[in-house]
């Protein structure tokens, strides 16, 4: 999966899906989520004074655009209390609705920096959160099974200013370092016995020490 910066209006953006967010309790939408609901004619406002969008945390709502948006689908995705918010909520809201617009067949999906406005949450800290959040969130262990849904392919952090774009860039990288890492082990928990003895995790940890320049000390039982 692609993970990168573009600077551009999320209402623009050419995907199978775009995310906007909103905090409970908020009865307006605001930011690029008021941006989104324009084009869609007070969509968003109409199904939060419905009480069908509430903002709570890990909630997902889909709009479908019907061509009036470049993307087939808007998700908001609830961020819950504002008070609440930190960069871990980040990192969980990202999973979530990568999980539900996966299943919705979505390959291409665009989001905005959620927290990096309203949230008082650093950009830099927001784009980290979002790509490990990603990653995270979309694992799947299926080295012996067949996937249900075809795999996320590309995932776009949007920012509007072109110049923050090469800010944002060294945190992503960062963020799929962390979260490639985690899944790696949790690639080597889940094999079974069987075939992930202590000798083929001695191979994978001699593998990693030689691709990424390290050093490796491996202790025999003796």
């Amino acid at each position: 999966m692609e993970i990168r910066v573009v600077a551009g209006d999320i209402a623009q953006i050419e995907a199978d899906a775009i995310v906007v967010n909103q905090f409970e309790g908020v009865t307006q939408p605001c930011g690029a989520t008021s941006a989104v609901d324009r084009v869609l004619d007070g969509a968003i406002t109409a199904l939060i004074s419905r009480g069908e969008i509430k903002g709570e945390f890990e909630e997902v709502s889909i709009v479908h655009t019907f061509g009036r948006l470049p993307a087939g689908i808007v998700a908001i995705v609830g961020l819950g209390k504002r008070d609440d918010f930190d960069v871990d909520r980040i990192r969980r809201i990202t999973g979530q609705f990568c999980r539900v617009l996966h299943k919705l067949n979505c390959h291409k999906i665009a989001t905005v920096l959620h927290g990096a406005g309203a949230g008082s949450i650093d950009m830099e800290a927001s784009a980290q959160a979002i790509t490990e959040g990603a990653i995270l969130g979309l694992y799947a262990f299926n080295r012996y099974k067949k996937p249900e849904c075809e795999d996320v392919g590309e995932i776009l952090l949007v920012e509007k200013e072109e110049d923050k774009v090469p800010v944002l860039e060294p945190v992503v990288g960062n963020g799929k370092s962390i979260a490639s890492a985690t899944n790696l082990a949790r690639d080597m928990g889940n094999e079974p016995a069987n075939y992930m003895t202590p000798d083929r995790m001695a191979e994978t940890a001699r593998e990693l020490a030689s691709k990424y320049d390290l050093g490796c000390t491996v202790f025999e039982q003796e």
